[in-house]
């Protein structure tokens, strides 16, 4: 027997299906859209906090939430001069931030995973916590610090041998030195260090010492953008760490700095090396700069245990 179906039971079915995804995408857009408005409210306050001439950080919230009254040491008040995007490193960038948080208190890692990232387990942010180095009582060098803002947190909030805080840019080095003054981050130092050259290296090696002196921590943050000079900047960071030290990069995906290769070429010359996607916290802490293309997040990228370099003597 042959079950005739009739046009109209066909439109009708059709009619159906078509109201029941409709309703679909109804429902998934409703869900999604304050996160997304959210989301886009979020980096159009941080385009506009470009224009101002200072950026009001307080980590109290995330590193002392069971302070009653929260001491004025997690307060910080940072002079910036954005001007367009071809001076990027004058003005308070979220990832600068975020890593200052994360170096002064690595637990916020636990509580912080990316839900965009599934894969990435309890598991894995306790063995990468596990990793990241203790600041006290290291000499620190940051490259490319901009404004400062984290060799002054970390300065602040630690208890660190040296911090010396370097950008090749003189307008930045001018900016990050009123800005220690400013927070009363005398013992931060604060000098012009242009990616390979051996001049400038050799001054920050002596930072706090009367001879040159290796590091026991180089740190950098948001340095790795595109069209930045990568293979300067490795060679610079071979000449600066010391044997048994470790290299802490925060890095953000864009469209045109995506690529890895520099991680994996600077991995080469280390024992170990680790990496994570963390969560962004600026917000949490003050408006901080930013743009549409950046992703929500950075990634964390460690290497420790240097392999001697060649023509290089301990």
């Amino acid at each position: 027997m042959v079950t005739l179906i009739s046009v109209e039971s066909v439109e009708d079915a059709i009619l159906i299906i078509t109201l029941l995804f409709f309703l679909v995408c109804v429902a998934k857009l409703g869900i999604s859209l304050p996160n997304m408005l959210f989301k886009l409210a979020s980096k159009i306050r941080r385009l506009d906090a470009l224009d101002q001439d200072y950026c009001n950080l307080d980590f109290g919230a995330l590193l002392s939430p069971d302070e009653t009254n929260r001491s004025s040491k997690y307060r910080f008040c940072v002079r910036q001069k954005f001007e367009s995007f071809r001076k990027t490193g004058l003005a308070v960038w979220a990832d600068s931030v975020s890593l200052a948080a994360y170096l002064v208190c690595p637990s916020l890692l636990s509580t912080r995973i990316q839900k965009s990232r599934p894969q990435l387990s309890i598991e894995d942010v306790s063995r990468f916590i596990a990793v990241m180095p203790r600041l006290d009582n290291q000499r620190i060098v940051e490259l490319g610090c901009g404004v400062g803002v984290l060799s002054l947190v970390l300065q602040r909030l630690l208890d660190p041998e040296t911090v010396l805080a370097t950008d090749g840019d003189e307008n930045a080095v001018m900016l990050a030195g009123s800005n220690m003054e400013r927070n009363d981050g005398k013992h931060v130092q604060v000098q012009q260090l242009r990616w390979g050259c051996d001049k400038d290296i050799k001054q920050a090696l002596c930072a706090g010492k009367r001879r040159q002196v290796l590091f026991d921590v180089v740190i950098g943050s948001d340095i790795t953008y595109w069209p930045a000079p990568l293979g300067l900047l490795k060679e610079t960071i071979l000449k600066l760490v010391a044997l048994d030290g470790c290299v802490i990069l925060a890095h953000k995906d864009r469209s045109k700095s995506s690529n890895r290769v520099f991680f994996d070429s600077l991995s080469a010359h280390f024992r170990e090396n680790f990496h994570i996607f963390a969560a962004d916290l600026a917000d949490d802490i003050g408006q901080t700069g930013g743009d549409f293309s950046e992703e929500d997040g950075m990634h964390i990228f460690i290497y420790r245990g240097l392999l001697l370099p060649q023509g290089r003597e301990e």
